[in-house]
Protein backbone atom coordinates (compact mmCIF):
# COMPACT_ATOMS: atom_id res chain seq x y z
CA UNK A 1 0.00 0.00 0.00
CA UNK A 2 0.95 3.50 -0.33
CA UNK A 3 2.39 5.49 2.36
CA UNK A 4 -0.24 8.21 3.82
CA UNK A 5 1.61 10.99 2.34
CA UNK A 6 1.06 9.49 -0.93
CA UNK A 7 -2.18 8.26 -0.95
CA UNK A 8 -4.90 9.24 -3.05
CA UNK A 9 -7.75 9.35 0.31
CA UNK A 10 -5.70 11.75 1.79
CA UNK A 11 -7.06 15.46 0.73
CA UNK A 12 -3.66 16.72 1.50
CA UNK A 13 -2.65 14.31 -2.15
CA UNK A 14 -5.43 15.44 -3.83
CA UNK A 15 -6.17 18.92 -6.00
CA UNK A 16 -8.79 21.40 -4.05
CA UNK A 17 -10.97 21.92 -6.86
CA UNK A 18 -10.94 21.99 -10.52
CA UNK A 19 -14.36 22.94 -10.65
CA UNK A 20 -14.40 26.85 -12.29
CA UNK A 21 -13.86 30.00 -10.13
CA UNK A 22 -16.82 31.52 -9.21
CA UNK A 23 -15.68 34.94 -10.14
CA UNK A 24 -12.41 34.63 -12.04
CA UNK A 25 -9.88 37.30 -12.66
CA UNK A 26 -8.22 34.98 -15.13
CA UNK A 27 -9.33 33.01 -18.50
CA UNK A 28 -7.86 30.90 -20.87
CA UNK A 29 -8.38 31.76 -24.72
CA UNK A 30 -6.91 28.97 -26.39
CA UNK A 31 -3.27 26.58 -26.08
CA UNK A 32 -0.37 25.99 -28.03
CA UNK A 33 2.91 24.06 -28.30
CA UNK A 34 1.17 20.47 -27.69
CA UNK A 35 -0.98 21.95 -24.39
CA UNK A 36 2.35 23.62 -22.67
CA UNK A 37 1.61 27.43 -23.73
CA UNK A 38 -1.14 28.75 -23.17
CA UNK A 39 -3.25 31.86 -23.82
CA UNK A 40 -4.39 33.16 -20.36
CA UNK A 41 -5.64 36.58 -19.99
CA UNK A 42 -6.22 38.13 -17.06
CA UNK A 43 -9.85 39.63 -16.87
CA UNK A 44 -9.07 42.09 -14.15
CA UNK A 45 -7.42 44.60 -16.42
CA UNK A 46 -9.27 46.69 -18.43
CA UNK A 47 -8.93 47.60 -21.58
CA UNK A 48 -6.05 45.15 -21.47
CA UNK A 49 -3.47 45.48 -24.72
CA UNK A 50 -2.92 42.95 -26.69
CA UNK A 51 0.47 42.67 -24.88
CA UNK A 52 1.19 38.71 -26.12
CA UNK A 53 2.13 37.24 -22.93
CA UNK A 54 1.33 34.19 -22.40
CA UNK A 55 1.44 31.35 -19.97
CA UNK A 56 4.47 27.84 -20.42
CA UNK A 57 4.23 25.02 -18.37
CA UNK A 58 7.33 22.51 -17.82
CA UNK A 59 7.26 19.57 -19.99
CA UNK A 60 4.51 17.13 -18.74
CA UNK A 61 7.30 14.43 -18.58
CA UNK A 62 8.67 15.27 -15.63
CA UNK A 63 4.90 15.82 -13.88
CA UNK A 64 3.95 12.95 -11.42
CA UNK A 65 1.79 10.37 -13.28
CA UNK A 66 -1.21 10.95 -11.38
CA UNK A 67 -1.18 14.86 -11.89
CA UNK A 68 -1.22 14.23 -15.66
CA UNK A 69 -4.56 11.41 -15.45
CA UNK A 70 -6.10 13.59 -13.02
CA UNK A 71 -5.73 17.04 -14.97
CA UNK A 72 -6.89 14.98 -18.13
CA UNK A 73 -3.71 16.18 -19.99
CA UNK A 74 -3.56 13.44 -22.05
CA UNK A 75 -7.11 14.77 -23.87
CA UNK A 76 -6.09 18.07 -23.63
CA UNK A 77 -3.01 18.61 -25.71
CA UNK A 78 -4.70 18.08 -28.91
CA UNK A 79 -7.22 21.26 -28.57
CA UNK A 80 -6.07 24.58 -29.38
CA UNK A 81 -9.13 26.75 -29.16
CA UNK A 82 -11.49 27.27 -26.47
CA UNK A 83 -12.46 24.15 -25.64
CA UNK A 84 -9.28 23.50 -24.27
CA UNK A 85 -11.07 25.34 -21.29
CA UNK A 86 -13.35 22.74 -19.99
CA UNK A 87 -10.29 20.25 -19.02
CA UNK A 88 -8.75 20.07 -15.58
CA UNK A 89 -5.70 21.48 -16.85
CA UNK A 90 -7.17 24.90 -17.65
CA UNK A 91 -8.43 24.99 -14.08
CA UNK A 92 -5.68 24.25 -12.92
CA UNK A 93 -3.70 27.03 -14.00
CA UNK A 94 -6.62 29.14 -13.74
CA UNK A 95 -6.58 28.77 -10.36
CA UNK A 96 -2.62 28.99 -10.06
CA UNK A 97 -2.39 32.51 -11.08
CA UNK A 98 -5.60 33.80 -9.65
CA UNK A 99 -3.53 32.88 -6.15
CA UNK A 100 -0.34 34.23 -7.78
CA UNK A 101 -1.77 37.41 -8.86
CA UNK A 102 -3.33 37.49 -5.86
CA UNK A 103 0.19 37.82 -3.76
CA UNK A 104 1.47 40.46 -5.92
CA UNK A 105 0.99 44.30 -4.95
CA UNK A 106 -0.19 46.37 -7.98
CA UNK A 107 -0.28 43.28 -10.48
CA UNK A 108 -2.44 45.63 -12.79
CA UNK A 109 0.57 48.02 -12.81
CA UNK A 110 3.40 45.01 -12.77
CA UNK A 111 1.09 43.07 -15.95
CA UNK A 112 0.90 46.33 -18.13
CA UNK A 113 5.01 46.84 -18.20
CA UNK A 114 5.87 43.59 -19.20
CA UNK A 115 7.89 43.82 -22.40
CA UNK A 116 6.05 42.45 -25.59
CA UNK A 117 5.83 38.82 -25.86
CA UNK A 118 6.86 38.42 -21.98
CA UNK A 119 6.13 34.88 -20.41
CA UNK A 120 4.71 33.57 -17.43
CA UNK A 121 6.29 30.44 -16.14
CA UNK A 122 5.31 27.55 -13.76
CA UNK A 123 8.48 25.91 -12.76
CA UNK A 124 6.58 22.69 -11.58
CA UNK A 125 3.42 21.20 -11.39
CA UNK A 126 1.74 20.15 -8.02
CA UNK A 127 -1.06 18.86 -6.60
CA UNK A 128 -1.93 22.11 -4.94
CA UNK A 129 -1.67 25.76 -6.68
CA UNK A 130 0.45 27.23 -4.13
CA UNK A 131 3.11 25.03 -4.38
CA UNK A 132 3.76 25.82 -8.14
CA UNK A 133 6.64 28.09 -8.80
CA UNK A 134 5.75 31.20 -11.08
CA UNK A 135 7.65 33.44 -12.44
CA UNK A 136 8.11 36.19 -15.20
CA UNK A 137 10.36 36.31 -18.06
CA UNK A 138 11.16 39.40 -19.46
CA UNK A 139 11.78 39.44 -23.08
CA UNK A 140 14.00 42.28 -23.52
CA UNK A 141 15.83 40.02 -26.47
CA UNK A 142 12.66 40.17 -28.26
CA UNK A 143 12.44 43.66 -28.08
CA UNK A 144 16.11 43.95 -29.37
CA UNK A 145 15.28 42.11 -32.54
CA UNK A 146 12.27 44.50 -33.62
CA UNK A 147 12.62 47.03 -35.90
CA UNK A 148 11.47 50.80 -36.26
CA UNK A 149 9.51 51.78 -39.32
CA UNK A 150 12.34 53.36 -40.78
CA UNK A 151 14.49 50.43 -40.14
CA UNK A 152 11.98 48.15 -41.75
CA UNK A 153 12.99 49.65 -45.29
CA UNK A 154 9.27 48.39 -46.51
CA UNK A 155 7.89 49.30 -49.96
CA UNK A 156 8.08 53.01 -50.49
CA UNK A 157 6.40 53.41 -53.82
CA UNK A 158 2.64 53.26 -52.07
CA UNK A 159 1.46 55.21 -49.33
CA UNK A 160 2.02 53.37 -45.99
CA UNK A 161 -0.81 52.84 -43.62
CA UNK A 162 -1.31 54.93 -40.73
CA UNK A 163 0.50 53.60 -37.41
CA UNK A 164 -1.45 53.04 -34.20
CA UNK A 165 0.51 52.53 -30.46
CA UNK A 166 -0.39 49.64 -29.44
CA UNK A 167 -2.14 51.10 -25.86
CA UNK A 168 -4.76 52.04 -28.70
CA UNK A 169 -6.37 48.49 -28.79
CA UNK A 170 -7.69 46.15 -26.26
CA UNK A 171 -7.99 42.45 -26.15
CA UNK A 172 -11.15 41.23 -27.01
CA UNK A 173 -10.14 37.64 -27.64
CA UNK A 174 -6.38 35.52 -28.31
CA UNK A 175 -7.40 32.65 -30.79
CA UNK A 176 -3.70 32.00 -32.10
CA UNK A 177 -0.32 32.69 -30.82
CA UNK A 178 0.46 35.30 -33.48
CA UNK A 179 -3.34 37.02 -34.15
CA UNK A 180 -5.77 38.01 -31.69
CA UNK A 181 -9.45 39.83 -31.82
CA UNK A 182 -9.17 43.67 -30.81
CA UNK A 183 -11.05 47.15 -30.54
CA UNK A 184 -9.56 50.60 -31.42
CA UNK A 185 -9.78 52.24 -28.47
CA UNK A 186 -11.92 55.44 -29.40
CA UNK A 187 -13.39 53.23 -32.29
CA UNK A 188 -17.53 53.91 -32.86
CA UNK A 189 -19.30 50.74 -30.66
CA UNK A 190 -20.68 49.09 -33.92
CA UNK A 191 -17.58 49.28 -35.75
CA UNK A 192 -16.75 45.49 -36.05
CA UNK A 193 -14.07 43.97 -34.53
CA UNK A 194 -10.44 43.61 -36.50
CA UNK A 195 -7.46 41.25 -36.13
CA UNK A 196 -3.73 41.61 -34.64
CA UNK A 197 -1.56 40.25 -36.38
CA UNK A 198 1.77 39.91 -34.73
CA UNK A 199 4.86 37.93 -33.85
CA UNK A 200 4.99 34.44 -32.60
CA UNK A 201 8.38 34.15 -32.11
CA UNK A 202 11.11 35.65 -33.90
CA UNK A 203 9.84 38.99 -35.76
CA UNK A 204 11.26 38.42 -39.19
CA UNK A 205 8.66 36.59 -40.46
CA UNK A 206 5.94 38.97 -39.28
CA UNK A 207 8.17 41.71 -41.37
CA UNK A 208 7.94 39.40 -44.32
CA UNK A 209 4.42 39.18 -44.26
CA UNK A 210 3.43 43.29 -43.36
CA UNK A 211 6.21 43.80 -46.41
CA UNK A 212 4.58 40.94 -49.00
CA UNK A 213 1.18 41.96 -47.99
CA UNK A 214 1.89 45.73 -48.61
CA UNK A 215 3.71 44.86 -51.70
CA UNK A 216 0.97 42.88 -53.34
CA UNK A 217 -1.69 43.93 -55.70
CA UNK A 218 -5.36 44.09 -54.03
CA UNK A 219 -7.51 40.74 -54.89
CA UNK A 220 -10.90 39.90 -54.02
CA UNK A 221 -10.10 36.17 -52.56
CA UNK A 222 -6.75 37.28 -50.72
CA UNK A 223 -6.39 39.18 -47.49
CA UNK A 224 -6.84 42.87 -48.02
CA UNK A 225 -3.71 45.01 -47.55
CA UNK A 226 -3.57 45.88 -43.79
CA UNK A 227 -5.50 48.79 -41.79
CA UNK A 228 -2.82 50.27 -39.23
CA UNK A 229 0.42 49.59 -38.34
CA UNK A 230 0.85 48.85 -35.11
CA UNK A 231 4.15 50.09 -32.77
CA UNK A 232 5.41 50.03 -29.23
CA UNK A 233 7.90 51.70 -27.12
CA UNK A 234 10.05 49.23 -26.37
CA UNK A 235 11.83 49.40 -22.36
CA UNK A 236 14.73 48.42 -24.17
CA UNK A 237 16.61 50.82 -25.75
CA UNK A 238 13.23 53.16 -25.90
CA UNK A 239 12.88 53.01 -29.57
CA UNK A 240 9.13 52.92 -30.93
CA UNK A 241 9.62 49.52 -32.70
CA UNK A 242 6.99 47.91 -35.07
CA UNK A 243 5.07 44.64 -33.62
CA UNK A 244 2.19 43.70 -35.71
CA UNK A 245 -0.52 45.18 -37.98
CA UNK A 246 -4.18 45.38 -38.21
CA UNK A 247 -6.38 43.52 -41.21
CA UNK A 248 -9.78 42.49 -41.70
CA UNK A 249 -11.92 39.65 -39.30
CA UNK A 250 -14.14 37.41 -41.14
CA UNK A 251 -16.44 36.15 -38.72
CA UNK A 252 -17.57 32.56 -40.10
CA UNK A 253 -13.68 31.28 -39.61
CA UNK A 254 -11.96 28.56 -42.29
CA UNK A 255 -12.68 26.35 -44.81
CA UNK A 256 -10.87 23.82 -42.36
CA UNK A 257 -14.43 23.85 -39.80
CA UNK A 258 -16.54 25.37 -43.00
CA UNK A 259 -16.67 22.69 -45.02
CA UNK A 260 -17.55 19.53 -42.30
CA UNK A 261 -20.17 21.61 -40.41
CA UNK A 262 -21.82 22.80 -43.81
CA UNK A 263 -21.63 19.35 -44.74
CA UNK A 264 -23.24 17.67 -41.44
CA UNK A 265 -26.05 20.12 -41.41
CA UNK A 266 -26.64 19.13 -45.19
CA UNK A 267 -26.05 22.87 -47.24
CA UNK A 268 -22.55 22.27 -48.33
CA UNK A 269 -23.53 22.67 -52.37
CA UNK A 270 -21.45 21.83 -54.70
CA UNK A 271 -22.12 25.38 -56.42
CA UNK A 272 -20.15 26.27 -53.60
CA UNK A 273 -17.47 23.97 -53.92
CA UNK A 274 -16.42 24.70 -57.24
CA UNK A 275 -17.07 28.67 -56.59
CA UNK A 276 -14.07 28.31 -53.38
CA UNK A 277 -12.23 26.17 -56.22
CA UNK A 278 -12.13 28.65 -58.77
CA UNK A 279 -11.52 31.60 -56.50
CA UNK A 280 -8.51 29.77 -54.66
CA UNK A 281 -6.88 29.08 -58.11
CA UNK A 282 -7.00 32.60 -59.38
CA UNK A 283 -5.92 33.84 -55.80
CA UNK A 284 -2.97 31.91 -56.37
CA UNK A 285 -2.76 33.00 -60.31
CA UNK A 286 -2.42 36.41 -58.66
CA UNK A 287 0.41 35.64 -56.35
CA UNK A 288 2.93 34.11 -59.09
CA UNK A 289 1.83 37.13 -61.41
CA UNK A 290 1.53 40.22 -59.19
CA UNK A 291 3.25 38.92 -55.92
CA UNK A 292 6.51 37.16 -54.67
CA UNK A 293 5.82 33.72 -57.75
CA UNK A 294 4.86 31.46 -54.83
CA UNK A 295 2.86 30.66 -51.89
CA UNK A 296 4.14 27.44 -50.21
CA UNK A 297 1.07 27.50 -47.16
CA UNK A 298 -1.75 26.48 -48.57
CA UNK A 299 -4.31 24.17 -45.97
CA UNK A 300 -7.96 24.23 -45.53
CA UNK A 301 -6.64 27.14 -41.98
CA UNK A 302 -5.28 29.77 -44.27
CA UNK A 303 -8.77 30.14 -46.10
CA UNK A 304 -11.05 31.80 -44.51
CA UNK A 305 -15.14 32.73 -45.61
CA UNK A 306 -15.88 36.37 -46.01
CA UNK A 307 -19.76 37.25 -45.24
CA UNK A 308 -20.54 36.71 -48.95
CA UNK A 309 -19.16 33.15 -48.97
CA UNK A 310 -16.39 34.22 -51.02
CA UNK A 311 -12.78 32.81 -49.83
CA UNK A 312 -10.04 34.72 -48.31
CA UNK A 313 -6.35 33.48 -48.71
CA UNK A 314 -4.61 35.18 -45.28
CA UNK A 315 -1.02 34.00 -44.18
CA UNK A 316 2.15 35.47 -46.11
CA UNK A 317 4.55 34.79 -42.97
CA UNK A 318 5.95 31.66 -45.74
CA UNK A 319 7.03 29.18 -43.29
CA UNK A 320 6.01 26.48 -44.86
CA UNK A 321 2.90 24.33 -44.70
CA UNK A 322 1.59 20.74 -42.73
CA UNK A 323 3.03 17.68 -43.58
CA UNK A 324 -0.73 16.49 -44.77
CA UNK A 325 -0.72 18.95 -47.25
CA UNK A 326 2.99 19.33 -48.63
CA UNK A 327 4.58 17.46 -51.04
CA UNK A 328 6.84 14.53 -50.88
CA UNK A 329 10.12 16.80 -51.90
CA UNK A 330 8.84 19.36 -49.60
CA UNK A 331 8.57 16.98 -46.55
CA UNK A 332 11.87 15.35 -47.20
CA UNK A 333 13.22 18.56 -47.05
CA UNK A 334 11.51 20.13 -44.11
CA UNK A 335 12.70 16.68 -42.48
CA UNK A 336 16.29 17.22 -43.72
CA UNK A 337 16.18 20.74 -42.29
CA UNK A 338 15.15 19.80 -39.03
CA UNK A 339 17.11 16.49 -38.61
CA UNK A 340 20.00 18.07 -38.79
CA UNK A 341 20.03 19.97 -35.65
CA UNK A 342 18.12 16.67 -33.61
CA UNK A 343 20.12 16.24 -30.41
CA UNK A 344 18.99 12.41 -30.12
CA UNK A 345 21.04 11.48 -32.75
CA UNK A 346 24.25 9.05 -32.68
CA UNK A 347 27.36 10.51 -34.43
CA UNK A 348 26.73 8.04 -37.60
CA UNK A 349 23.07 9.40 -38.00
CA UNK A 350 24.07 13.02 -37.22
CA UNK A 351 26.80 12.51 -39.94
CA UNK A 352 24.73 11.13 -42.25
CA UNK A 353 21.75 14.24 -42.47
CA UNK A 354 24.79 16.17 -41.94
CA UNK A 355 25.75 15.06 -45.19
CA UNK A 356 22.25 15.21 -46.73
CA UNK A 357 21.59 19.17 -45.80
CA UNK A 358 25.19 19.65 -47.09
CA UNK A 359 23.89 18.57 -50.43
CA UNK A 360 21.06 19.94 -50.40
CA UNK A 361 20.56 22.90 -48.03
CA UNK A 362 22.62 24.69 -47.05
CA UNK A 363 24.18 26.09 -50.64
CA UNK A 364 20.07 27.80 -50.76
CA UNK A 365 20.24 29.04 -47.12
CA UNK A 366 20.20 32.75 -46.95
CA UNK A 367 23.54 34.01 -45.19
CA UNK A 368 21.18 37.07 -43.16
CA UNK A 369 19.72 34.64 -40.61
CA UNK A 370 17.46 38.38 -39.49
CA UNK A 371 15.75 38.32 -42.81
CA UNK A 372 13.37 36.11 -44.17
CA UNK A 373 12.93 35.35 -47.63
CA UNK A 374 10.65 32.56 -47.93
CA UNK A 375 10.46 28.94 -46.75
CA UNK A 376 14.13 27.15 -46.56
CA UNK A 377 12.42 23.98 -48.32
CA UNK A 378 11.06 25.97 -51.16
CA UNK A 379 14.14 28.11 -51.51
CA UNK A 380 15.86 25.11 -52.34
CA UNK A 381 13.88 23.76 -55.16
CA UNK A 382 14.02 24.92 -58.48
CA UNK A 383 11.08 26.69 -60.84
CA UNK A 384 9.30 23.63 -61.46
CA UNK A 385 10.05 21.28 -58.37
CA UNK A 386 8.00 24.92 -57.00
CA UNK A 387 4.82 24.63 -59.29
CA UNK A 388 5.02 21.27 -58.39
CA UNK A 389 4.75 21.70 -55.23
CA UNK A 390 2.02 24.11 -55.05
CA UNK A 391 0.08 21.89 -57.55
CA UNK A 392 0.26 19.02 -54.88
CA UNK A 393 -0.83 21.26 -51.97
CA UNK A 394 -3.76 22.34 -54.52
CA UNK A 395 -4.69 19.30 -55.48
CA UNK A 396 -4.94 18.17 -51.32
CA UNK A 397 -6.91 20.92 -50.60
CA UNK A 398 -9.48 20.52 -53.28
CA UNK A 399 -9.82 17.05 -52.33
CA UNK A 400 -10.59 18.26 -49.10
CA UNK A 401 -13.05 20.62 -50.59
CA UNK A 402 -14.98 17.84 -52.66
CA UNK A 403 -14.91 15.60 -49.61
CA UNK A 404 -16.37 18.30 -47.24
CA UNK A 405 -13.89 17.50 -44.63
CA UNK A 406 -11.17 19.32 -42.31
CA UNK A 407 -8.13 17.62 -43.47
CA UNK A 408 -6.36 14.91 -45.89
CA UNK A 409 -5.88 12.80 -43.21
CA UNK A 410 -6.58 12.16 -39.60
CA UNK A 411 -3.82 13.66 -37.06
CA UNK A 412 -2.62 11.83 -33.68
CA UNK A 413 -1.30 15.09 -32.62
CA UNK A 414 -3.96 17.45 -33.66
CA UNK A 415 -8.10 17.32 -32.56
CA UNK A 416 -10.53 18.74 -35.05
CA UNK A 417 -14.04 20.70 -34.25
CA UNK A 418 -15.06 17.82 -37.01
CA UNK A 419 -12.46 14.88 -37.76
CA UNK A 420 -12.57 13.52 -41.21
CA UNK A 421 -14.20 10.28 -41.86
CA UNK A 422 -12.02 9.13 -44.62
CA UNK A 423 -8.33 9.84 -45.68
CA UNK A 424 -6.87 11.17 -49.09
CA UNK A 425 -6.90 9.61 -51.99
CA UNK A 426 -10.46 7.93 -51.01
CA UNK A 427 -13.38 8.86 -52.46
CA UNK A 428 -16.81 9.10 -51.87
CA UNK A 429 -18.41 12.61 -52.33
CA UNK A 430 -16.10 13.96 -55.21
CA UNK A 431 -17.83 14.29 -58.46
CA UNK A 432 -16.53 11.77 -60.77
CA UNK A 433 -15.38 13.99 -63.58
CA UNK A 434 -13.18 15.88 -60.68
CA UNK A 435 -11.48 12.80 -59.29
CA UNK A 436 -8.99 12.69 -62.05
CA UNK A 437 -8.24 16.40 -62.00
CA UNK A 438 -7.29 15.83 -58.11
CA UNK A 439 -5.11 12.78 -58.65
CA UNK A 440 -3.41 14.02 -61.68
CA UNK A 441 -2.26 17.21 -59.31
CA UNK A 442 -1.16 14.83 -56.42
Amino acid sequence: PLPWDHSPLNPKSRIDSLTPVRTPTWRIDGCTSLGTQFFTVPTSISPLPPLRVATFLPDPAHWPARLRLDLNLEKAFLFRDSRVAHFGISQHILRALEFWSASILDFENLYSELPFGSRIMFGNMAMDVRRIRIRVIRTHDLERQLLSLTNLKLNQSIPLPETLDISQLTLVRQFQDSASLVRILGSDEDEPAVVFKTLSDTPKYLYHELDTLLSLAEHANIISRPGHIVTKRCKFGGKVAVVGFIIQYHRQGSLRDQLPLRRHHGTLALDDQLKWAAQIVRALQHIKSKGPGWYCDLRLDNILLSDKDNVVLIDFEQRGVLPAFASPLDNYLQYVNALVNEPLLNPAERKEYADLYDMHIRPFVPKRRDRHQGCVPWLCMTKSERDGSELYMLGRLLWCIFEGVSAPQRDIWMEYLYEPDIEFPEFRRTPEELRELILSCT
